[in-house]
């Protein structure tokens, strides 16, 4: 077991077989891939148990009978707002963090709040599959900044990115793009 320990919690970092649990990557790879014989790595889809403490808040949530509708907590806001400051020295206000359920929601939300159709939206490749088809879903016009893979990573081309942000009315940035340069 590959167990260690972070936060003063033990972590458990073993991956976990997850076939038969309905998991795209594995239990419709024939139909999403015409083969079952690969290796998936997917970036957002681990096969990692999550963290037992995790687990615990999950089980002490499911154990009301009530699910229905819910607010976010005072110390949600809170915890983002001093992520960010420590993180990042980013001081922000409550009232800019919008919940949101996933990346390609949020970002399909952006589009259609500070862009219309037609539209350049630039992104940079090589990049999570979904920037791209949410902005042509969208009927907004791609400019592709690709990126320049150089002695083991990836760099900006700054001559192609000055060119194409003048067209462009949003940026979607994608991590781990923002990292590292």
């Amino acid at each position: 077991m590959a167990e260690t320990i972070v936060m003063g919690k033990k972590m458990n970092f073993e991956a976990q077989d997850r076939r038969g649990t309905y998991t795209t990557k594995l239990d419709d790879a024939i139909k999403k891939f015409g083969t079952d014989d690969l290796l998936p790595l997917w970036v957002a889809d681990m096969d990692l148990a999550s963290p037992v403490c995790v687990q615990d808040a999950m089980k002490k949530r499911a154990q009301h009978p009530l699910y229905g509708y819910t607010v976010y907590p005072k110390r949600y806001y809170t915890a983002i707002r001093k992520w960010m400051e420590k993180r990042f020295d980013w001081k922000i206000k409550t009232n800019w963090v919008v919940p949101c359920y996933g990346v390609v929601p949020s970002m399909n939300f952006a589009i259609e709040a500070f862009t219309k159709k037609g539209d350049g939206i630039l992104i940079q490749t090589p990049i999570y599959p979904p920037f791209a088809s949410s902005v042509k879903h969208r009927k907004r016009k791609l400019l592709d900044n690709t990126l320049v893979y150089n002695n083991g990573k990836y760099e900006i081309d700054l001559e192609d990115f000055e060119t194409k942000v003048k067209e462009a009315k949003l940026f979607l940035l994608c991590s781990p793009h923002n990292r590292e340069f």
